[in-house]
């Protein structure tokens, strides 16, 4: 009956006007060039993803690329959400134009394609293997790789973050940063291994929704990292006949994670690359620039240097990783400050 409603919904929804169809399937976007050139996307994923990853079914896939994503008949979605598969129809529907297209496209082509040997994998390590796929081999990986790593610390307290800052004498000061995030009473970093969709469900999830999908990143990397993703399936398939409290521990001690955050501070840091570390901080660059100003306000001179934070040399820096990103170089940083350098970002 549920299945019946959601197709009938579904069906309502008018389909782009252009197709494409193309050795991975068809492709439907608003104009014959965006059709063509997802097909062109769909067949690059597909061949790097069947080249790495095992258990994936041979099928045609049905994609659409529309403005904003409407799987349901008057029900569209966030547009930021970039993709999303439609299970029921067995449809990929993404957002035109998303600057991480790629990305949102290899995420949800690895949700289409894994066949029956997967089906012991929990929702929320398969959300975090979808990640790590498309990390791996979409353009825009290093700008997931480092929204999920961001996740991840808020959700286990770190590694420790820290803006350092020179001062007019020759010295420096470090200032940490305190990234904090929404999330549930009880929450638990083992429960990334729960076989347990709600917390990772697209309309009835939990508020800290976001938080399972930078732990499951970081979850299933590792299991990638020590097993494979072969590994990974036999690990699930080992599952099939285990409670749900000893499956949970049974991929965790794979993983090399436990319910206390050290071990997970240590597989964020194995995630963090110089590519990554950039554009972790450029996606806090707004509090790491509140951050210097507040800092660098308060010294004697403030008022008489008009490039004062930036003059500071700014830098951020995980501790326990070795890149070091220089903020002044990112424009997003500069921009805060070149515009009126003096006043509150």
């Amino acid at each position: 009956m549920i299945a019946a409603a959601i197709a009938l919904l579904a069906g309502c929804v008018a389909a782009p006007a252009a197709c494409v169809d193309g050795p991975a399937g068809r492709v439907c976007a608003s104009t014959p060039e965006l059709a063509a050139d997802g097909a062109a996307r769909i067949e690059r994923i597909v061949t790097a993803l069947r080249a790495t990853l095992p258990g994936l079914r041979d099928v045609p896939l049905d994609v659409w690329l529309q403005p904003r994503p409407q799987i349901l008949w008057f029900v569209p979605l966030d547009p930021t959400l970039g993709a999303v598969y439609n299970s029921w129809t067995g449809r990929i529907h993404a957002t035109e134009g998303h600057r991480d297209l790629d990305v949102a496209l290899a995420h949800e082509v690895v949700h289409a394609l894994l066949d029956g040997s997967w089906s012991e994998l929990p929702a929320t390590l398969e959300e975090g293997l979808c990640d790590q796929m498309a990390a791996r081999i979409a353009d825009g990986g290093p700008r997931l790789r480092a929204d999920r790593l961001l996740r991840a610390a808020a959700a286990a307290g770190g590694p420790p973050m820290f803006l350092r800052l020179e001062t007019p004498d020759g010295g420096w000061s470090e200032h940490a940063l305190d990234i904090r995030i929404d999330v549930e009473p009880g929450f638990d970093l083992l429960n990334t291994f729960s076989r347990s969709s709600h917390q990772v469900h697209v309309v009835l999830g939990p508020r800290d929704r976001a938080v399972w999908y930078g732990t499951a990143f970081v979850a299933a990397g590792r299991i990638l990292a020590l097993h494979g993703p072969q590994g990974l399936r036999d690990l699930c398939r080992a599952t099939r006949d285990d409670d749900a409290d000893r499956a949970i521990a049974t991929l965790s001690a794979a993983a090399e994670l436990s319910s206390t955050p050290a071990p997970w501070h240590a597989a964020i840091l194995a995630e963090l690359d110089e590519e990554t570390a950039v554009d972790l901080a450029r996606l806090i660059a707004p509090e790491l620039a509140q951050i210097a100003h507040s800092v660098v306000a308060l010294r004697s001179d403030f008022h008489l240097r008009s490039n004062a934070v930036l003059d500071s040399r700014p830098s951020f820096r995980v501790r326990g990783a070795d890149p070091v990103v220089e903020l002044a170089a990112l424009p997003e940083f500069r921009e805060i400050f070149e515009s009126d350098t003096r006043a509150t970002p």
